[in-house]
């Protein structure tokens, strides 16, 4: 009966209706920058335990081959590993990310990478959530400097291409998963 119930407010939601308001991407110096806002109509509850499911960052993104916490996230603090895989055109790489978490509930997630254990020399992503009345609203800012060879000419738009391609991708997952968390949520409180 319970299955049926949050089968039934999920068919009941609205459309999906992620929107990627803005994405820009910089190379500047040897660091890639990436910027983006995004509105998903998705409690904000739901939207941070989506990002912050380390154990299945996969559900997020199909670049995510393997991914786990290395130390439980205690008092907004913890270590997580990821792993992601990317193909563009001919250009394919696997990238792995040990990062540090600051967590603050229901508002930041930044994660941190160590250099001695990643692909990347240097690596902060940060991602601010704000209840808005449609939903959610996600701003994500990331800085990275890759320890791998990317192609000069052509590299940056290979990255900017896959960033933008990835995050249309995660966007509309993200949605999805939270929505789902939400109407499971709901069916349970019935």
């Amino acid at each position: 009966m319970r299955a049926i119930t949050v089968w039934l407010i999920a068919i009941c939601l609205p459309a999906q209706a992620a929107e990627i308001q803005r994405v820009d991407v910089d190379y500047i110096g040897a660091r890639y920058h990436v910027e983006s806002e995004t509105l998903v109509e998705a409690p904000i509850e739901s939207v941070y335990a989506v990002l912050t499911d380390y154990e299945h960052f996969h559900r997020i993104s199909s670049v995510f081959t393997e991914s786990r916490v290395v130390e439980p996230i205690v008092n907004g603090a913890g270590v997580v590993y990821t792993r992601a895989q990317g193909c563009i055109i001919f250009f394919c790489q696997m990238v792995v990310r040990v990062e540090r978490l600051e967590l603050d509930p229901l508002s930041d997630i930044v994660a941190i990478a160590d250099p001695e254990l990643s692909d990347v020399k240097y690596s902060r992503a940060h991602w601010q959530l704000d209840e808005t009345e449609r939903g959610t609203r996600i701003r994500y800012r990331h800085e990275m400097e890759p320890d791998f060879w990317v192609p000069p000419v052509i590299g940056p738009w290979l990255i900017k291409r896959s960033l933008t391609t990835n995050g249309e991708e995660a966007v509309a997952r993200i949605e999805l998963l939270a929505r789902e968390r939400a109407s499971a949520k709901m069916g349970a409180h019935q």
